[in-house]
């Protein structure tokens, strides 16, 4: 499961649950609109709004890392912050 630990992000594998938006059993993610949880083929429908919603997700909860299979990345934020604000 998912979680936050101070200012990282730990992306991990979730149980499938359904679709905010398609109503499809899936492995979900809160980046649709308003937080939403949707599937991988939903967040690409808008993959311009999702990768928008995936970084106000991510500065909301002042998330400055994520870590994904023992990789850790540091996010930049100056970009992060641009690209919501366009």
């Amino acid at each position: 499961m998912s979680r936050i630990e101070g200012n990282t992000y730990y992306a991990e594998p979730e149980q499938p649950q359904q679709c905010d938006e398609c109503g499809e059993i899936e492995e979900l993610r809160p980046y649709g609109n308003n937080g939403a949880c949707i599937c991988i083929e939903c967040s690409h429908i808008d993959q311009e709004q999702t990768n928008k919603n995936i970084a106000k997700f991510f500065r909301k909860n002042k998330i400055k890392y994520v870590e994904h299979m023992g990789q850790r990345v540091k996010l930049d934020l100056t970009k992060l912050i641009e690209f919501i604000d366009n």
